[in-house]
């Protein structure tokens, strides 16, 4: 107490000179409509000031919140998608099978089911031939070895690895990724079973080979290419890229096709995690078959 005394003691004309100047500055501001008019108006810009700044801070956050609601929206119109494309096959089966024409429509819908699981991309490598993702969801929040992972654009890769809170994903620009596809022409008419492999072999990560494709199926530039659905990984249907040029025959019968990916590698942001619930079954009877 006797230090802040002495302090206080040692700037006393400092301090009455402050406290007169502020005594001063009210009588003016108080006494002088101009000025006090001047000094309104600077206060009114200050608070404005400060006001539009909280006001940005929160539109952020509300940013953020109103892009987690639209992800999980998202997430729900492709479960929708996927269970609507189901019902189309359905019924183009029906039309085929007139000789049964009393048949259900719901004993023909496949019973395969799907979960999604929204996800954000925290870290991406696209230079390297073996390149990662990682993702913000892990084992609580759902995710299993073998989930197959979407962005916006088409197929991004699969989950190989997880945390609890984190999953790591092996990228479709890598070369140990494999996919079977299918393609569709500018008509929209779809090419019977699988036609080709997908295969990333390093370097641009804007294009990847379509290999292993029969002599008996015409491929056209331009023609979209997509998942067969003959994996647990994706579903039939969605987007890898597009037939970018067509290679030369083979003697084995066989020619490949480059493929502009549809998916932006570099900028892979929001993802979706898709697995399929009848996986561990289909695993467990995969798993004793004899090895060729």
């Amino acid at each position: 107490m006797y230090r802040l005394l002495t302090l206080l003691s040692s700037y006393r004309n400092a301090i009455l000179f402050v406290v007169l100047e502020l005594v001063a500055f009210f009588l003016i501001i108080n006494n002088n409509n101009r000025q006090r008019h001047l000094m309104g108006d600077a206060l009114f810009d200050m608070t404005s000031s400060m006001s539009q700044s909280k006001g940005s801070v929160r539109q952020y956050f509300d940013l953020r919140e109103q892009n987690e609601d639209l992800r999980q929206r998202s997430t729900d119109l492709e479960k929708k998608l996927d269970e609507a494309e189901k019902k189309i096959q359905a019924y183009e089966a029906l039309l085929a099978l007139d000789t049964l024409p009393k048949m259900s429509i719901d004993s023909l819908l496949s019973h395969e089911s799907y979960i999604y699981i929204p996800a954000r991309v925290i870290k991406n490598t696209i230079h390297k031939n073996y390149n990662y993702f990682t993702v913000n969801k892990g084992r609580l929040d759902g995710v299993v070895e073998g989930m197959g992972v979407v962005s916006p654009q088409g197929v991004a890769g699969k989950v190989i690895d997880m945390g609890d809170h984190y999953s790591l994903g092996l990228s479709a620009l890598n070369v140990s990724f494999k996919l079977t596809l299918q393609a569709i022409d500018a008509s929209g008419e779809s090419f019977e079973g699988n036609i080709g492999i997908y295969e990333w072999k390093g370097g641009d990560p804007r294009y990847a080979d379509l290999t292993y494709i029969p002599e008996t199926v015409s491929l056209q530039e331009g023609f979209a290419v997509l998942t067969s659905g003959f994996s647990t990984v994706f579903p039939a249907g969605y987007q890898v890229g597009t037939i970018y040029s067509l290679g030369k025959q083979s003697e084995d019968g066989f020619y490949s096709a480059r493929i502009k990916l549809a998916t932006e590698f570099h900028a892979l942001g929001n993802v979706v995690l898709i697995g399929a619930e009848h996986k561990p079954e289909v695993d467990s009877l995969e798993i004793n078959l004899p090895e060729e």
